[in-house]
């Protein structure tokens, strides 16, 4: 898949004038979609128990490292150099491919020829795993209400401090967020790994509430720069801790496909945000879509509070038993 990336990104420099390009950026976008869970994968078969959450928050921080400085390298090319920014990125690729092909080995497991769980698809692991079904849902809502950060957000800034001054805020937003995940990511593992991971995106949830709920009042540059301080706290709790939940759910000869779940219910949530969000405008102003986002994120944050307490005491009768 890295190849195709390669390939895809390379053909979409040379074309980058003509509509064309689309499909390659497409085919680009498919394909990286498709090596997220494997990278993932090879987190879980490369680290412990005990380290996976290190491992999973140093993958973390250096997305976020690319997040934070991806767009600025891409706005500096953009007017004069565009077909550069492909043709960096397939450079970049191919780093990746040399660093991967020649510093990292995999692990093979040899596997039981006859083996249920080799027969059992991804469809039949999420819906015998209940516990595992309900957070691939709330995931999805999660997913759903973030991303009015990206739609809502951006407009109600425009109408409270003019198309200028908003767009500026909207940029400043995620170059924060970036820098703030990077910094604060090692910090918060101290406390972070010391707690179940179910309970850590609870904790998340809760923390978004207060960050997101802030939008609800009338905006100012402080209460902004204070409410993207909060919610990039929560993001740090969710994001580092989902996959470490799944992957602990996870059969040990499915760890790539059920990974994958993690970027499906994040791909749905982006799907069916904006929509939804959007049609919810039109009937109430911002105030009323980002107390609805705070009153969802309650809803969630008290199912997964519910399936954390279950999966404790069950855990707990087991060890007593």
């Amino acid at each position: 898949m890295t190849i195709i990336v390669i390939m895809a990104t390379f053909a979409a420099g040379a074309t980058c004038s003509r509509p064309i390009v689309l499909l390659f950026v497409i085919i680009a976008y498919t394909a990286n979609s498709a090596i997220v869970p494997a990278a993932s994968a090879f987190v879980i078969d490369l680290s412990t128990p005990e380290t996976r959450n290190d491992c999973f928050s140093l993958l973390y921080i250096f997305v976020n490292v690319g997040c934070s400085f991806g767009p600025v390298v891409a706005g500096l090319l953009f007017y004069n150099h565009m077909r550069w920014i492909f043709y960096s990125m397939a450079g970049l690729y191919l780093i990746a491919l040399y660093i991967l092909c020649t510093r990292i080995k995999d692990h093979y497991i040899p596997h039981c020829r006859h083996s249920t769980k080799e027969e059992e698809s991804l469809i039949s692991i999420t819906f015998h795993r209940p516990v595992l079904c309900i957070f691939i849902g709330c995931l999805i809502a999660i997913t759903m209400c973030y991303m009015q950060l990206s739609y809502v957000l951006p407009i109600q800034l425009s109408d409270t401090f003019g198309l200028n001054t908003g767009s500026k805020l909207s940029s400043l937003l995620w170059t924060a967020n970036g820098i703030l995940c990077v910094i604060l990511t090692p910090s918060m593992m101290l406390i972070i790994k010391r707690l179940d991971p179910l309970l850590n995106v609870v904790i998340g949830v809760l923390i978004y509430i207060a960050g997101f709920g802030i939008y609800a009042f009338p905006i100012t540059v402080p209460l902004f720069t204070v409410s993207t301080v909060i919610w990039t706290i929560g993001e740090i709790f969710i994001n580092t801790e989902s996959t470490v939940f799944i992957a602990e759910m996870a059969p040990h000869t499915h760890n790539g496909r059920v990974i994958s779940l993690y970027e499906f219910s994040r791909g749905m949530g982006k799907c069916i945000g904006p929509p939804i969000f959007s049609y919810a405008l039109v009937y109430t102003n911002y105030s009323g879509i980002w107390i609805s986002i705070s009153v969802i994120f309650g809803v969630i944050a008290g199912i997964l509070a519910l399936l954390y307490r279950k999966s404790h005491h069950s855990h707990r009768n087991s060890a007593n038993s």
